[in-house]
Formats: structure tokens, sequence, C-alpha cells
């Protein structure tokens, strides 16, 4: 059953992890903390639908803000790394010359292991989140993670472990 909520709070890490890098490449949005758009801050906007206590609400602070503070070297490494490349804004990949297509590649090889962290540093936080949710409130993160799955599109867990091989 931990490994149930485990994936669905995953899926929720996944479906807003590409926003992070997005959110906080944007220049003009440099002051904006991971922690606001980040999966445990994600369950504190659902605070009152998962009617969390004034003590869990503390707790899932507390381990957003050591989440944060984990990812937060390798966020600044991400925007460095988008920050230098340079492939024109906005092109697909196909459209790339040979030199872009190059240095876009090596940038995602650079990038892939901060990535790893991150997410690393993510799942470990989720698992104490689910430490701090009470059956029912897990039961509601479900639907809560089915109702925006279904929204946005994104894989569910079980079709992300699957394309693993």
């Amino acid at each position: 059953m931990k490994s149930r909520i485990l994936y669905l709070v995953i899926a929720l890490m996944t479906a807003v992890a590409p926003s992070v890098m997005a959110q906080r490449g944007q220049e003009g949005n440099q002051h904006r903390r991971h922690s606001e758009i980040g999966p445990v801050a994600e369950l504190l906007r659902h605070r009152t639908e998962l009617k969390l206590s004034e003590e869990q609400t503390r707790q899932l602070q507390e381990i957003d803000r050591r989440m944060d503070e984990q990812n937060r070297p390798y966020v600044e490494q991400l925007l460095q790394i988008r920050r230098s490349l340079h492939v024109r804004p906005g092109v697909r990949k196909e459209e790339m010359t040979d030199a872009e297509r190059k240095e876009f590649r090596e940038s995602m090889g650079r990038a892939a292991p901060l990535w790893e962290q991150i997410r690393k540093n993510n799942h470990a936080a989720m698992r104490q989140v689910g430490e701090v949710l009470n059956s029912e409130q897990k039961a509601h993160l479900r639907e809560l993670l089915r109702t925006s799955k279904e929204r946005n599109g994104s894989p569910g867990p079980e079709r992300s472990q699957r394309g693993r091989g």
C-alpha cells in the first residue's frame, strides 16, 4: 500500500517537475522558490480538501523546506546549463543545426545527473509525506492525482514504470 501511495505521489511530482525548470528558467521568475511549484507545495495547496491538521501542515511545510534546500544547488546548476545553451529559443529538434543539436545533447547529458538527484530528493521527501498523511487523506490524494492526470494527460505510474526496461 505504501508503494502505491508513493507511486501516486511520484506521478504528481512528475507532472510538476517539468514546470520547475520552465518557471524557474524565466528571468522574471528568478525570485520564485522551487518549493512554490514542487510536489509538496502542490499537496499543501490542497490542504483543505485533504483535511490536513495544523500539525500535518507544519510537518509538510518542513519537509518542503528541507527538499527545497536540498534541491536548490541542483536547480541553480540546471539554470546555469539552460542559460549557457545557445540553441535558438523555441526551435524544434528537427529544425536545429548540427551544432545546436550537439550542444543540446551535451547540455542534456550534463543536466541528467542533476535531474536524477532532484528526483531522488523528491522521492525521499514523498516517503516522508506518506508517513504524515492518514489512510483517508491518502485515498483522497489518489483521487486528486487521478483527476489531475486526466486533466493534463500525464502518464500514470504504471505507464511510466512499464516504459523502463
